[in-house]
């Protein structure tokens, strides 16, 4: 029995396991060798119903070495980092949950340093996530000249992004960048 949110089998398999097939976490399962052509063809009629934008991209990192893979797929947001360490800004990890450690686990796999999590309230976050620290957004946001990496649901970048609007200030310059 479904719950009442979804109304197909197929919806709630394109909810659920879409953070599965998301390029980058693929790509991890490509690293520790769980992910590779076989698995690929065995699964790619699912792949291509749960995620079908994706499909190409899930092909390529089945097809090629790790480290071509993850040039491919993590160019982008590499280049961004780069540009704001050069510029002497912060590397922050907007968000506490499980699209944020992903992401701090793929910076890491890739070699990227950031400096910590930002969430929008305090209040119900850890102090600390792999290390980092847990900053509330409004306090750190307006201080410092950031590049925040935007790592929650799909259907709630749009907020932060609103959200990480009003809070620029005239004193300091902030990019964002999403992780999807």
């Amino acid at each position: 029995m479904l719950p009442d949110m979804y109304h197909t089998k197929y919806q709630a398999l394109r909810t659920q396991d879409r953070w599965f097939l998301t390029k980058y976490k693929l790509l991890m399962y490509k690293k520790s060798g769980q992910y590779g052509i076989r698995s690929f063809l065995r699964y790619r009629k699912w792949m291509k119903v749960i995620c079908p934008e994706a499909y190409w991209t899930d092909t390529m990192i089945a097809l090629l070495p790790f480290g071509v893979s993850k040039y491919i797929c993590c160019h982008r947001i590499v280049r961004r980092i780069n540009k704001a360490r050069y510029l002497g800004w912060k590397i922050m990890i907007y968000g506490a949950g499980r699209h944020a450690v992903e992401c701090a686990e793929l910076l890491k796999d890739i070699e990227m340093d950031f400096d910590g999590f930002v969430v929008t309230r305090k209040q119900g976050n850890p102090d600390s996530l792999l290390g980092y620290p847990v900053q509330e957004a409004q306090a750190f946001l307006e201080s410092e000249n950031t590049l925040v990496i935007i790592a929650v649901l799909t259907s709630g970048v749009k907020e932060v992004e609103k959200y990480i609007e009003k809070i620029k200030s005239k004193n300091n310059m902030l990019d964002c960048v999403v992780f999807e």
